[in-house]
């Protein structure tokens, strides 16, 4: 009977709580539905458009039309280009559920002549797509240009070195070298027929005699031809001459000055030939700059730590470093120190 008795009021027991949580659950009253909140979605015909071939100096536009696919209003903010060559206009910054608008993208060619891609972003609302890139692409043909326009060239003293310069024109043409001057004697050049499968022009060898002085040079290379369109293409020649003695950056750049002080930037100088040299000093055009010069390993490389402990005057901060050496053709390295001040 004991046995009868115990598992009759273990039944009792989970009926009697069962009840209680029917009775706690039914007493809830339930919870209306989330209601789907009203969202913007920005969608575009096309995301790319080919210009196709262009001539040289050619502006053309494009419209990239969009709609406010979604059900709350979708605001334009930003629209970035990755080139300065283009631009854009847009139709308005508010659209409407279901309404439309449109971006325009304007390019010019310029005087360079092959394939160009550029990007646009879009940034909206959309919680879906917050930014959409655009693509414009064009093909631009020019009858001649010289690659590059501008050669740069970081050449060793007493080290003789070689460039190449290519003169490239429409098939159509006629184009003849007449003659190639420079304004240095320490340059020499050739030409030879282009040796690129598909192009027509020339290839011009520049060849260096390494007997510039230490420092920055600006020289160029005139092509004279018998066309009477193009009778004349200029070159730049735009380098330096580094000397036995390199410097790692040849610049100390400490970007925008705030609050955060003090800033610490590091200049590393080594032999280029091997031979020993020595730092005899370091000086500045303002005292704001302070520096700590260490030598690193016998006296082929140094160190100098380049800092500035106060804020300078707000704008523009352009100072230099004269660093001295024992180095009869490098007695003096100058480093330019620039940074804007807030």
């Amino acid at each position: 009977m004991k046995r009868l008795f115990t598992a009759g009021a273990s039944l009792c027991v989970a009926g009697f709580l069962a009840a209680i949580a029917f009775s706690v659950h039914a007493s809830e009253s339930p919870k209306p539905a989330a209601q789907p909140q009203s969202a913007p979605k920005i969608v575009f015909e096309k995301l790319v458009h080919d210009f196709g071939k262009m001539g040289p100096d050619e502006t053309v536009k494009y419209k990239f039309q969009f709609k406010n696919a979604g059900s709350g209003t979708l605001n334009i903010g930003d629209i970035k280009t990755t080139c300065g060559c283009t631009g854009t206009l847009l139709s308005q910054r508010e659209i409407p559920p279901g309404g439309n608008g449109s971006v325009e993208v304007s390019f010019h060619s310029g005087r360079s002549g092959g394939q160009r891609r550029k990007a646009i972003f879009v940034s909206s609302n959309d919680p879906g797509s917050p930014s959409v890139k655009l693509e414009i692409i064009a093909n631009v043909l020019v009858p001649l240009e010289v690659r590059p326009s501008t050669l740069y060239w970081v050449a060793e003293l007493n080290e003789k070195s070689s460039r190449t310069v290519d003169l490239l024109y429409n098939p159509e043409l006629q184009v003849n070298i007449k003659s190639l001057e420079l304004s240095s004697p320490a340059f020499t050049a050739s030409y030879r027929p282009a040796d690129q499968p598909g192009v027509t022009g020339y290839r011009i060898d520049l060849q260096y005699d390494g007997k510039l002085p230490v420092g920055n040079f600006q020289e160029r290379l005139t092509i004279l031809t018998d066309n009477a369109s193009y009778p004349k293409v200029l070159v730049h020649l735009r380098g330096k001459v580094v000397g036995p003695v390199k410097v790692i950056p040849d610049a100390v750049a400490f970007g925008v000055i705030n609050e955060n002080l003090p800033l610490t930037r590091v200049i590393r100088l080594h032999s280029t030939n091997n031979k020993e040299f020595t730092v005899t000093g370091v000086e500045s055009t303002n005292p704001l700059i302070a520096y700590e010069l260490e030598q690193k390993e016998q006296s082929r490389f140094f160190e100098i730590k380049v800092s500035i402990n106060q804020k300078p005057p707000a704008g523009a901060f352009s100072e230099k470093l004269y660093i001295k050496t024992n180095d009869s053709s490098y007695p003096v390295i100058e480093v330019p120190v620039f940074a804007h001040v807030k």
